[in-house]
């Protein structure tokens, strides 16, 4: 125990990073350690030392050149529905059925500058959330009134999607922000963003494993479905949304989302799309959340 605590601390690197235009520095401390421990405990550990490096600055800064920045901090919850190569295109059940949930850690930050034009109507939005989604075919391919060897198959597959994403958004309050306007009751918000998704997925067939033809639709085979696959993509997302203001310090929010992947792969299914145009897609996601905010300073 000993030796893993002196080996962790001496992998600590320090990056010193200027701030837009202070002539301060501050210190991130970011961990390299994955060896040493879970490569996903890893980026929570360093999502939380972020964290309160973030909120440390926002005390630090309050009286900076600019005024310094406020800063809110929350987490969201909500329902997914995921659109992918699973099922019939245009389907709204297979659309709907297909769901699953996210949770959501957030962090705001609002720049208290001289240029109200900018500080009254935005905020900067970082985030760290988990999502959980189980898929499967629907439509009329999958009928039960068709028993042919493609609809038994297909109706055999099963699915699960797991991701974890990091990414940063730019939030617009038309009619102003709580923080600066004194603003009460809804506060709603438009916001467009990107974000670096890490994703695993495991498709599974009651007939037998995934690649063999007795459980394989034809489309699928040749590399189109992989049992176990995983990897990181960019994706941009756009919300719509509103803050309900409880009190001074504390707000709901509620959030709906459109997420796109700039990848067709993260279900596990990429068939030939020269063969199968009805798979021309890349996957995404809409998904609906509602939090609770609360406001740092």
């Amino acid at each position: 125990m000993y030796k893993f605590i002196v080996s962790l601390i001496s992998d600590f690197l320090f990056f010193r990073v200027k701030l837009f235009f202070y002539d301060s520095y501050f210190y991130i401390f970011a961990i390299v350690c994955a060896e040493k421990i879970n490569f996903m405990y890893k980026k929570i550990l360093i999502t939380i030392v972020l964290v309160f490096t973030m909120t440390n600055l926002n005390a630090q800064y309050s009286n900076g050149l600019f005024g310094g920045f406020f800063a809110d901090i929350g987490v969201t919850v909500g329902a997914v529905n995921f659109k992918s190569d699973f099922g019939e295109r245009g389907n709204v059940q297979n659309y709907m059925q297909n769901n699953g949930y996210v949770v959501t850690g957030v962090f705001y930050l609002t720049l208290d500058t001289n240029y109200s034009s900018f500080t009254d109507y935005f905020k900067l939005r970082f985030e760290a959330s988990y999502m959980n989604c189980n898929l499967e075919h629907f439509g009329k391919w999958v009928d039960p009134s068709n028993q042919g060897v493609f609809a038994t198959q297909l109706r055999a597959m099963k699915g699960a999607v797991q991701s974890e994403t990091f990414g940063v958004q730019l939030e617009y309050f038309p009619f102003g922000q709580d923080q600066f306007t004194g603003a009460d009751g809804f506060i709603p918000y438009v916001s467009f963003g990107g974000q670096i998704i890490n994703y695993s997925t495991k498709i599974s067939s009651s007939l037998g494993p995934i690649g063999t033809p007795i459980s394989t639709p034809i489309k699928y085979l040749n590399g189109g479905a992989k049992a176990e696959s995983n990897g990181r993509v960019p994706t941009l997302s756009t919300s719509i949304g509103t803050r309900y203001k409880l009190t001074t310090f504390t707000s709901l929010v509620l959030d709906l989302r459109l997420q796109y992947y700039f990848s067709d792969e993260v279900d596990g299914m990429n068939p030939n799309k020269s063969l199968y145009p009805e798979n021309q897609s890349n996957d995404w996601l809409t998904s609906v959340s509602i939090g609770y905010i609360y406001y740092l300073l």
